[in-house]
């Protein structure tokens, strides 16, 4: 993941010996535009010439945006962001507008409310998993990491959106940002107990 970096040249060079070893590529859009906007922009373009996947954390937004959406594959989003990017408060229709720029997988996370997720004339709502919540710190973070997760295991949107849904709200019943992140083992037990969904 692309993260905030103090200095654009260095991780400029770590992007260049490494660029072509990865799968997938996730940024975070805190980090664009900032002092690390020309090394993640730089990374996205280096993926989606070799071919690998880019998947944006869309969390806060920024100006200067656009470009990096244009390079995304899959753009995960928040309520917030998907509302003041596209100026629509429903998020099927902030769907659309965003899947208009390019990224083929689009997602809105509604957090209480479950999460809207497309991929080309697909559209599934997953409502959240109901669990008693003690801290919902960090609950897109593991959300958007295990949505990569399934992206990598080639799995389903259906048991993706699942499987992160059930990781987001296993973590809220923690208090903390990393207390509550459960082993694969857990979560296949809390998905057999509650879902249909095998992993």
């Amino acid at each position: 993941m692309i993260s905030r970096c103090s200095k654009a040249g260095t991780a400029n060079r770590a992007m260049q010996q490494t660029r072509l070893s990865w799968r997938r590529l996730a940024v975070r859009s805190q980090a664009l535009p900032s002092s690390a906007s020309i090394a993640g922009l730089a990374a996205a373009r280096w993926a989606k010439e070799a071919g690998i996947t880019v998947v944006l954390d869309g969390d806060t937004m920024r100006d200067g945006i656009d470009e990096p959406v244009k390079l995304t594959d899959v753009l995960i989003a928040s309520r917030n962001f998907a509302v003041k990017f596209t100026g629509e408060d429903n998020p099927r229709k902030a769907i659309i507008k965003m899947h208009s720029l390019g990224p083929e997988i689009v997602g809105v996370t509604l957090g209480a409310d479950g999460c809207v997720l497309s991929k080309g004339t697909n559209v599934l709502h997953k409502p959240a998993f109901k669990v008693d919540v003690v801290d919902t710190t960090g609950a897109g973070d593991v959300f958007h990491g295990a949505f990569i997760y399934g992206l990598l295991k080639g799995w389903s949107l259906e048991t993706t959106a699942q499987f992160s849904s059930a990781v987001s709200a296993i973590k809220c019943m923690k208090l903390g940002g990393r207390a509550g992140i459960s082993s694969l083992g857990k979560m296949k037990e809390f998905l057999t107990s509650r879902s249909n969904i095998s992993i």
